[in-house]
């Protein structure tokens, strides 16, 4: 099984750098866990890229 694990992602502060890290990953991910800040400055609209991000992953 494959975890990924991340925390304070700060989106969309750092949404380019975390789609380059997920991007290098080249193998299914079973399952995800974030901890601390997802988003800042009330950008909900990033919940949805994030989610289809992650998807791609899984």
């Amino acid at each position: 099984m494959k975890f990924l694990v991340t925390s304070d992602l700060h989106l969309p502060t750092y949404y380019k750098e975390f789609y380059e890290s997920l991007n290098k990953i080249n193998e299914k991910i079973d399952f995800v866990i974030l901890c601390g800040d997802i988003i800042d400055n009330k950008e909900h609209i990033y919940i949805k890229k994030l989610y289809y991000l992650l998807n791609s992953k899984l």
